[in-house]
C-alpha cells in the first residue's frame, strides 16, 4: 500500500464514525462481498483492485441523511460508466444508510494514489465550509442572546424609570 492510499485510510480510521457498529475496514469487507456478488450475477470478470470509503463519513463530516461513498478501484474491459450503473441497479444498504458505489479504473479516472488527493482537497473545503456554517450559527446565536440580554436590560431601566418618577411598584 503506497503513503497515500495508507494516509488516506489512517485518516478514515481516525475520523470514521463507526456505522452500524463496523469499523471502516469492515465496511470495506461487507462491500467488497456485495460486489463480488453483483458482479458474478451480472457475469461481469473485473480485478477489484482496492475498495475505500470515501465521501464525508470517511472524516466524520456526515449529516444524519448522508449516504456512505466508496470507491472501488478495479481493472477490467467494463466501463465507469457501465459499471456505476450496474452497481446501482439494486442499492445496498448498511443499516439505514445508503452506499454509493463509485468505480475507478486506471484508463479512465485513474489510480487511487492519483484519485484520493482530489477527494482529500474536496472534503477539506468540506471541512471549512461546515465549520464556517457552524461559526455562523454560532454568531447568530450570540447575537439572539445579546438582544433578549439588551431587552431584559430596557424593561429594567423601564421600571426603574416608572418607579422613581411615579413611586408606583411595578412586578
Amino acid at each position: 500500500m503506497n503513503d497515500i492510499v495508507g494516509n488516506f485510510r489512517e485518516k478514515t480510521d481516525k475520523l470514521f464514525h463507526k456505522l452500524e457498529g463496523y469499523s471502516p475496514r469492515e465496511i470495506e469487507e461487507i462491500v467488497r462481498e456485495e460486489i463480488q456478488k453483483i458482479l458474478t450475477e451480472n457475469g461481469i470478470t473485473v480485478n477489484i483492485m482496492d475498495v475505500i470509503i470515501s465521501g464525508s463519513r470517511c472524516r466524520g463530516l456526515e449529516q444524519p441523511h448522508s449516504d456512505l461513498d466508496i470507491i472501488l478501484f478495479y481493472s477490467g474491459k467494463i466501463r465507469e460508466d457501465v459499471l456505476f450503473d450496474i452497481l446501482h441497479e439494486d442499492r445496498i444498504w448498511i443499516g439505514d444508510v445508503e452506499v454509493d458505489i463509485n468505480p475507478i479504473s486506471e484508463g479512465k479516472t485513474g489510480t487511487l494514489t492519483e484519485y484520493l488527493p482530489g477527494v482529500e482537497a474536496y472534503l477539506e473545503k468540506k471541512r471549512k465550509r461546515l465549520q464556517k456554517k457552524i461559526s455562523v450559527r454560532d454568531t447568530i446565536e450570540e447575537k439572539k442572546r445579546l438582544i433578549v440580554e439588551e431587552k431584559k436590560n430596557e424593561t429594567a431601566i423601564s421600571l426603574d424609570f416608572v418607579k422613581s418618577n411615579t413611586g408606583c411598584n411595578i412586578l
